[in-house]
């Protein structure tokens, strides 16, 4: 059995209110929407707290990426650690980044997750 045809059949299979749900469950967000979905959830004072410093970092590693190629940077001592501090704020700005798109991929899998319980409950009834 291919599988829209399953799919045909489990939507038949479930009432009204049950098939507006699955309608609004199947809808497969852009990623704006999923960004948007991680500033609505339960732990959106996270998400915001991650994006200032995610602001903040980027600002340093600009910063210290100016600072490292000023022709005022006299010694080498300078210029390595004007170095350092943009490569630490860049990974700093990377690691934010990553938990951010986890974060915004838990979300696609609970959703899932809610459209496979629906599938069961309408198939056990």
């Amino acid at each position: 059995m291919k599988e829209e045809e399953l799919d045909q059949l489990l939507t038949e299979s479930f009432s009204e209110e049950d098939r507006k749900l699955l309608k609004k469950l199947s809808h497969d967000p852009s990623v704006f929407e999923m960004i948007g979905d991680s500033f609505r959830g339960r732990n959106r004072w996270i998400t915001v707290y991650a994006t200032i410093w995610i602001f903040i970092f980027l600002g340093g590693a600009i910063w210290c990426g100016m600072q490292f190629a000023a022709p005022e940077t006299d010694t080498t001592k300078e210029i390595v650690g004007w170095g350092i501090g943009a490569a630490f704020c860049i990974m700093v700005v990377g690691l934010l980044k990553m938990w951010f798109w986890l974060d915004m991929h838990r979300n696609a899998i609970v959703r899932e997750i809610k459209r496979l319980e629906l599938a069961i409950s309408g198939m056990s009834e």
